[in-house]
Order: structure tokens, then sequence, then C-alpha cells
């Protein structure tokens, strides 16, 4: 595994793997803050699970590779889906911390 960085638009900005999303700002502003990881999309897997294990806290990232930006493996960058890996995790984690059980 690469070394792990802690996450930021500022940072995310500089990576292949981002794309931005809602309303973007003007030229004068230097760091766009709507920005997302798009990795999943991009190479098709987790960038934080592996086997349904998270390998590390989502607020950092070991995938980080500046460059020009990507596009998705889609034409479509954001498409509605099922819950990936991350969004079961959370919901799991948040079930069990309230006692609901599924």
């Amino acid at each position: 595994m690469s070394e792990l960085i802690k996450v930021s638009p500022k940072i995310c900005q500089k990576c292949k793997y981002h794309m931005g999303f809602g309303a973007q700002p003007g030229r004068e502003q230097k760091v766009v803050s709507n920005i997302c990881c798009n990795y999943a999309d991009i190479e098709g897997h987790s960038r934080i699970f592996e086997n349904g294990v998270r390998l590390y806290d989502p607020a950092y990232c070991d995938k980080f590779d500046p460059g020009t930006r990507k596009k998705g493996r889609s034409n479509i960058t954001v498409r509605r889906n099922n819950y990936d890996e991350y969004s079961k995790y959370k919901f799991k984690r948040i079930s069990e911390e309230r006692g609901i059980s599924l």
C-alpha cells in the first residue's frame, strides 16, 4: 500500500481520480470545494475496501496520483446503483451503535 495522505479539496483537485459536483465557482476562486473521489467508477472497485473489509479511514487516501482528470468507465459519471461497500459499512455500523437488528 502507498503512503496515506489526508484528503482535502485542495489535494484531491490535483488527483487524476477527482470529479466535481454541484455548482462550481468562477475562475477567481482558487480552490474548488465541490470535489469528490471518482476512483471506484474509473477503476471499477473501491479505494477503501478490499474483499468487503475496510482497509483504512476514508478521510485518508493511498490512491492519490497527480495528473489530468480521468473520466469514468461510463459516459455518465454519477449513476444510480445499489449501495456501495462504504454505504453498507456505514449502515451496519450505525445500526449496531443504535441497537437496531437487521
